[in-house]
């Protein structure tokens, strides 16, 4: 019950919503696309800054507006970060290999794929709830966006989060300097 509480302490802190919007998002969907009823739960409505707030009936909506909401304002970045926690980032952009090396190295995204069901089911809910508004955005702005945008999903989401704690612990900069400093072979 306290996880629970936590995530809807978080999850509202976005949903406030002020009446000074300068516009609102409409999600809507036709039925047959799958997100069509979470789409429905959910209202973004953004301030006179651009702030957006969520308006929302559940968790999961409001996690669904916040992929959204956050892949209007940055959908490249948040692109780039899941797609280097999978560790192919440079398969998409020619660059990162090192990250993508690390990542595969730490197992990121099969480990995150193999523990992904062990979590609370309403954390699942949430985490697939945010890479499908983000991909409800990118569907909707395919034109305008670049095409090697691929399809997210919860375990993306999960392997983002695990590969700042890799990426935290391992400082690539700090192992180049030491293996600058001692080579592998040294010369006695």
């Amino acid at each position: 019950m306290m996880k629970r509480a936590m995530v809807c302490a978080v999850l509202l802190l976005c949903a406030v919503s002020l009446n000074t919007g300068l516009g609102e998002a409409s999600l809507r969907e036709p039925a047959e696309t799958g997100n069509a009823r979470i789409a429905a739960e959910v209202t973004i409505r953004r301030d006179t800054y651009g702030v957006p707030h969520i308006l929302a009936k559940t968790e999961e909506a409001a996690a669904f507006g916040l992929g959204y909401a956050q892949a209007e304002d940055h959908c490249l970045t948040i692109a780039r970060r899941l797609t280097a926690a999978r560790g192919e980032i440079a398969k998409y952009l020619g660059q990162g290999v090192e990250n993508d090396f690390l990542m595969k190295r730490f197992d990121n995204l099969e480990v995150c794929r193999q523990n992904f069901g062990q979590l609370d089911p309403l954390l699942q809910r949430i985490f697939n709830a945010y890479a499908a508004g983000v991909n409800h955005y990118v569907s909707k702005h395919h034109q305008e966006l670049p095409g090697w945008i691929p399809v997210f999903d919860g375990v993306d989401v999960l392997a983002n989060g695990r590969a700042g704690a890799v990426n935290s612990a391992i400082d690539l900069e700090t192992i180049r300097a030491l293996k600058a400093k001692y080579p592998d072979n040294p010369q006695s």
